[in-house]
């Protein structure tokens, strides 16, 4: 009974922490899917802006940016797209890492949640067969020195009694 109870708690708490690894997983993936949308956003923009200027700069009657202003822009715009480059590749780490954390702890979950076969199950053939045999309820809790609950309940699992 108390290897049942154990059991129960075991496999509730394994629920809430599956629930909870799934609630958590979801808000980092909130988290990931708006980093990147930013980031596709200030790409777009970046390239926008690269194009604007490539026209101004193109067009004669524009008293555009020089040269080194372009430059200057490109070489930012780099900067800050590299930057973004890393923290996608920071993003993409940490979700791997989670992934794996996941994983671990269900590797770690799996024997708590196996319950190993109870010396029970030989007495409960033993049970059967010597109630099969003629003896009594009483005769068979002494001989495997159990309680009489215990052997009725055996026998009304296998619908004997």
């Amino acid at each position: 009974m108390m290897d049942l109870i154990l059991v129960a708690l075991i496999s509730v708490a394994v629920f809430f922490l599956f629930i909870f690894v799934y609630i958590r997983e979801s808000a980092i993936n909130k988290k990931l899917k708006l980093y990147e949308k930013t980031f596709d956003l200030l790409n777009q923009n970046i390239h926008r802006l690269e194009k604007e200027i490539k026209t101004k700069s193109a067009d004669p009657r524009h008293d555009g940016a020089t040269p080194s202003e372009l430059e200057e822009f490109s070489e930012v715009s780099r900067v800050i797209i590299d930057k973004f480059h890393e923290l996608q590749k920071d993003n993409l780490e940490f979700k791997e890492s989670l992934v794996e954390r996941y994983l671990e702890l269900e590797n770690k979950m799996k024997p708590l949640t196996s319950v190993a076969p109870s010396s029970t199950g030989l007495d409960e053939n033993r049970i059967v067969t010597l109630f099969a045999n003629g003896f009594s309820i009483e005769e068979i809790a002494k001989q495997l020195r159990i309680g009489t609950g215990e052997v009725e309940f055996v026998l009304k699992l296998h619908d004997i009694k």
